[in-house]
């Protein structure tokens, strides 16, 4: 009976340089220089359009340094109440003080 030999693959492809990126040996997900090329390529801080003129601006601004407007009203500083309206309320006070004195 003939007896065979099983011979190994031969592994030609180790010994060529390759510029495939190879994830499970290329990529530490720890490591960003070990990210393929363009990809994660985020050096700066996180920006995102103003709602307002569109520019971008830092993500986790309160307004914006451009428009100078808040992003939120909850960042918004309180508008000061209209000087018409605060002496409107003190002549209808007076006028109800007299009406009920007089």
């Amino acid at each position: 009976m003939p007896r065979y030999t099983r011979d190994e693959p031969e592994d030609d492809y180790e010994d060529e340089e390759s510029d495939d990126y190879d994830s499970e040996d290329d990529y530490d997900p720890d490591e960003p220089e070990t990210y393929p090329h363009g990809l994660y390529d985020d050096d700066g801080p996180p920006l995102v359009p103003c709602p307002y003129c569109k520019r971008e601006i830092l993500e986790d601004s309160e307004y914006c340094s451009h428009c100078e407007n808040y992003l939120s009203k909850e960042d918004a500083p309180r508008a000061a109440k209209s000087t018409f309206w605060v002496i409107l309320m003190v002549l209808a006070l007076l006028i109800a003080i007299f009406w009920v004195l007089g």
